[in-house]
């Protein structure tokens, strides 16, 4: 037989032998307390765990809707089943109401073992439910911590690359710009062969000198650990509207003290993002980028003038890591994403922080 743990609210010991007998003849055996009175159920409910509860509707000292509500409070999630020798449909529709999971009349009791195997079973699937629900959200946030680390992975390794480029690279290459200006002055004049060789070797080299800024700016621009978010913001958008052709407007409000290092990061990987998209897909001719910080948040509005796009066909989870990084690097700071789109009417991203889990 399974061992059922009943908690009995009853003033009849005939009732509750009655219930006894019900239940063992169901296949289960009860481990039961009778109580009669509210602060006995509290206490009971406070020192004992239980399978089920099985509540008269009136009893001298005590009823079915006191004693719903003192089950109501202590948030347990288990069958209470209201069995009574009378009671009106109305007063049964407000004891359901109330909490009840049913209610069976003593001179139906045949009812009881279906009820309480129904109850038993629906009460197991919650708890199943509720298990895999903590679960999943322990599984997510798991998720959204390793998301974390490997994107200050991803920007720390983005850091060293940017530091390498122009500590090694980007300082060699300029000692041999050097060398090659010496070599152009010292060489005699009539050596023109000479001459044209280093001119064009000095273009080259110049070339790949820029390439080799734009790659460390990309990387990781040094400036936003040392002069902040907005005014980065303003060196991309006058080099990138340089060389995209692209009129890009920046209007700021609040920024007179520093964010903290993981929302500029974010922010400005943010609109570097959008902004590539832009320039990649949108055939836009102006961006208008609008940023606003008070004490408990700080927003970001990106909104371009191109070819727009049908949101309903947006996907996140494509092979790109455009929109889908932005909106994972919002999320990791507890903020919100929101984009507006339509087809021939441009593209808006507005990104809001809050500050109050960020010290500053």
């Amino acid at each position: 037989m399974n061992q059922l743990r009943v908690l009995i609210i009853e003033d009849s010991e005939d009732s509750v032998l009655l219930l006894l007998r019900e239940l063992r003849k169901g296949g289960y055996e009860p481990v039961y307390q009778q109580v009669q009175t509210e602060e006995t159920m509290r206490t009971t409910l406070q020192e004992e765990a239980w399978d089920l509860i099985l509540s008269d509707h009136e009893m001298p000292f005590f009823s079915a809707p006191a004693a719903l509500a003192v089950f109501q409070e202590s948030g347990m999630d288990i069958p209470f089943i209201i069995v009574s020798g009378a009671i009106g449909e109305e007063l049964a529709v407000a004891a359901m109401k109330a909490g009840a999971n049913d209610f069976i009349m003593k001179k139906n009791i045949a009812r009881l073992i279906p009820a309480v195997q129904r109850e038993l079973r629906d009460a197991e699937n919650r708890r199943k439910r509720r298990k895999a629900e903590v679960e999943s959200k322990e599984r997510y946030r798991e998720i959204q911590i390793l998301s974390g680390r490997i994107l200050h992975a991803y920007e720390e390794e983005r850091s060293r690359l940017a530091r390498e480029l122009h500590d090694e690279i980007g300082q060699a290459l300029t000692v041999i710009s050097l060398d090659l200006q010496y070599l152009q002055v010292k060489l005699a004049s009539e050596e023109s062969f000479l001459q044209e060789k280093i001119k064009s070797s000095m273009q080259l080299l110049e070339q790949t000198l820029d390439y080799v800024r734009r790659q460390i700016v990309d990387l990781r621009p040094p400036s936003l650990d040392k002069i902040g978010l907005i005014e980065v913001v303003r060196e991309m958008a006058r080099e990138l509207g340089s060389r995209a052709d692209l009129t890009i407007d920046i209007q700021e409000k609040g920024f007179s003290r520093r964010l903290p290092a993981d929302i500029e990061t974010a922010l400005y990987r943010c609109i570097q993002e959008a902004l590539t998209n832009t320039v990649r897909h949108a055939s836009a001719s102006k961006v208008a980028i609008e940023m606003l910080k008070n004490s408990n948040e700080v927003s970001a509005d990106i909104q371009d003038n191109g070819k727009g796009f049908d949101p309903g066909h947006l996907k996140f989870n494509s092979k790109g890591v455009g929109l889908a990084g932005i909106r994972e690097r919002v999320k990791l700071l507890g903020g919100k994403l929101k984009i507006n789109a339509a087809p021939g009417r441009g593209v808006r991203i507005s990104i809001l922080i809050p500050l109050s889990d960020h010290a500053e």
